[in-house]
Formats: structure tokens, sequence, C-alpha cells
């Protein structure tokens, strides 16, 4: 990954660890990463420039989220059966996702002080491995058990990435929909089949990268179309079939003829649909309404540089898949207005988050995973409603900052900061 942005300039030229390829920090990484280094006890703890690539970097991330597999297991607390996302095994410990809210059992009793006889990680994998895990990572949902990666989604089955839906299934990245089927990148739509990168969206089928559509068929790159067949291209357009006008009796006459009831008329008609299209002229890439972007499938977003599936963000870099999101870099799977986050994965609403897992209504977090509503904590995993916490052990105020402060001295010397 090479791209520099024309008002970016080159500061350090740096060899991934793991790939042996070349990658750059800028003076706008530099900006980011003092911004974003936290201050515990009034120092400044300055984050480091990585040592990976930026794709690498990704990998690293992303490999900690399972999206497409689900597994029957049984709760390690009821021993109920359950559906999960973790493969299970005897060092891993899966329960329902009530229960582990529930007062059964407590995060504290799992506490860790970290030495310095040893290395951070080693002592972070040590306080993970016993502590129970939700069996899928979601939030406020209802009839949704077979979903992950969820947040207020009623009656939806297998769909992930996906906040505020109603009766989807077969799909990722679905928000604030209803009635959506084997469809993906779907926003604020209703009644879509088959669809992939659609906005704003009603009663349309197998229709691409599309915005403002209604009872469509087969459309491609239209904007403000109703009533289209087989149309690619198209702005404001009604009652056409192939690009070309027809009557209203006209076109319900060859939207019959098409036999669309038929799934193996509909295969034929996707074929020569993808072989028709495939004849326009495409855009470079998904931007719309956006300022100062690079990457793409980004909507109403402002100074984003090679980003991926973002809508209505600000500020940021290296970010896959992002809902309001707001400066942040090397960020995955992030929604719901988080901000300053710098190397994380899975959250909602969350800000100063670094190098955390699935952090949700946080605040100033450090090196911790599935905590929920809370904050200025370091190296924590399973805590809910939680402040002042290291290794899943409260403390006080000025013994949180100071123990923090030794912890990160202590990474420095051996390189994990």
């Amino acid at each position: 990954m090479s791209f520099i942005p024309p008002d970016e300039t080159i500061v350090e030229t740096k060899k991934c660890l793991l790939s042996g390829k070349e990658f750059f920090i800028t003076d706008r990484d530099m900006d980011f990463y003092d911004k974003i280094s936290p201050v515990i006890g009034g120092k400044k703890y300055a984050v480091p420039t990585p040592t990976l690539s930026p794709d690498e970097r990704c990998r690293r991330r992303t490999i900690h989220r399972n999206e497409s597999k689900l597994y029957n297991a049984k709760s390690a607390l009821s021993d109920k059966p359950i559906i999960t996302l973790y493969s299970p095994r005897e060092d891993l410990k899966s329960v329902l996702r009530e229960e582990w809210f529930s007062d059964q059992w407590n995060p504290l009793d799992y506490a860790h002080e970290y030495g310095t006889d040893g290395t951070f990680f080693d002592q972070f994998s040590a306080l993970q491995n016993p502590i129970p895990r939700a069996a899928t990572v979601t939030m406020g949902n209802e009839n949704s058990e077979f979903t992950t990666g969820t947040g207020y989604c009623k009656n939806c089955y297998l769909i992930n990435s996906s906040e505020y839906c109603e009766h989807c299934y077969y799909g990722k990245l679905i928000q604030s929909s209803k009635d959506i089927i084997d469809s993906s990148y779907i926003y604020d739509s209703e009644m879509l089949y088959e669809c992939f990168n659609c906005e704003k969206c009603y009663g349309s089928y197998y229709s691409t990268n599309s915005k403002n559509c209604r009872d469509c068929y087969f459309v491609k790159n239209c904007t403000g179309c109703s009533n289209c067949f087989m149309c690619t291209n198209l702005v404001n357009k009604e009652y056409h079939f192939k690009n070309q006008p027809l009557s209203k009796e006209d076109y319900q006459k060859k939207l019959a003829e098409s036999k669309l009831s038929d799934i193996s008329m509909v295969r034929k008609v996707q074929e020569y649909f993808h072989n028709y299209a495939s004849t326009f002229p495409v855009k470079y890439a998904e931007i719309l309404n956006s300022e100062n972007c690079v990457g793409d499938f980004i909507t109403n977003s402002k100074n984003c540089t090679l980003c991926y599936d973002v809508s209505d963000s600000e500020n940021c870099k290296y970010v896959q898949l992002g809902v309001e999101v707001k400066n942040m870099m090397d960020c995955s799977n992030m929604y719901i207005r988080p901000e300053w986050c710098l190397e994380t994965l899975g959250t909602i609403e969350v800000s100063n988050a670094l190098y955390c897992l699935y952090v949700f209504h946080s605040r100033n977090l450090l090196y911790s995973e599935q905590c929920f509503s809370c904050q200025d904590c370091f190296g924590c995993v399973g805590l809910r409603n939680q402040k002042y916490c290291i290794g899943n052990k409260p403390y006080s105020v000025a013994e949180y900052e100071t123990t923090v402060g030794k912890i990160i001295d202590h990474m420095k010397s051996t390189k994990e900061w």
C-alpha cells in the first residue's frame, strides 16, 4: 500500500517486519499519533510508529473476527445448548449472552497483577484464556440469535455487521433497513432481494450501486429511478428497459415476458445483464457526497484516506467498515459514533480506544477486550461498568496512573508498546 495523498509528506520509510515490503509514515500520520497518545497522570506516552505495513496491520486485526461461521456448543456456565461464533475447544469458555451479562460470574474474580518478570502479552494471554466469552457479539437484539456483529436488530437471521434492522436475512452490513434478503451493504432501505450497495431503495431486486430507486429489477449505478429493468447509469428515470423509455403498459408487458418468477429465467437474465452492463463506463470508485476521500464505497464523508465501506465519517485512515466514525486510524468494524481510536476492531460508541477488541460504550481503554460501559482500563477482559482497572483489578485513580505508567515503561523495554 504505497499511495501517498498529495497533501501529505513522507517523514519516515520503514520495512514491514512480516512482509518485508516498504511502507511510509507521513506528517499526517505523525500528527495523529501525537494526538492519540494517551496522557496518564499528566504524562504523555507517545505512540510509536508501527512496525507492520497497513496491509499486515489489517490482517492482524481482522483475524480476530469471525463473521461467516457459527457453531453448536454448550454453555460453560449452564451446559445449555448455544449458538456461538467460537469453535468449541476445551480451553475456551463460551456462554449464553444473557449469562455473560448476569451475576453468575464476576470478571473481577479473574484479576491479575502485571509484573515485570515476563512480557505483557504473555500475561495478558493468561488473563484472556479462562474468562468466559459471550457466544456472539451482539447488542440490544430481539429474536436474532443466529447473528453476530449486530446491534438493535429484530427478527433477523444470519446477518452480520448490521444495526437497527428488522426482518433481514442472509447478508452483511445492513443499516437501518427492513425486509432485506440475500443482500449486503444496504442502507436505509426496505423490501430488497439480491441487492448490493444500495441506499434508500425500496421494492427492488438484483440491483447494484444504486440510490433512491424504487420497484427496479436488474439495475446498476442508477439514482432516483423507478420501474426500471436492466438499466445502467440512469438518473431520475421511470419505465425504462435497457436504458430506453417505454410506456407504462409496454414496460409492464416486457416485465411479464421476462418471467422472473421462474428461477431458470432469472439466471438467464442475470447472465445477460452482467454482460450488458459491462459494456457501460464505470466509476473509478464508489465515492458519493464526499470530500478529499480515497478508497471505495465511501459516502457522506470527509478526509478519509484508503478507507473502505465507510459512511458519514471524517478524518480517518486505513479504516475498513465504519459508520459515523471520526478521527481514527487502522480500525475495522466501527459503529455508531466512535472517535479517536487506533488499531481497534469491533466497537459501538467508544472514544480513545487503543489496541482493543470488541469494546462498547466505553472510553480511555488500552489493550482491552470485550469490555462494556467502562472507562480508564488497561489490559482488561470481560469487564462491565468498571473504571480504573488493570488486569481486571480495580485501583484508585492515583494507583491506576502510577501502575499503568510502570507497565508501559516495561512494555517499552520489551518492545511491546
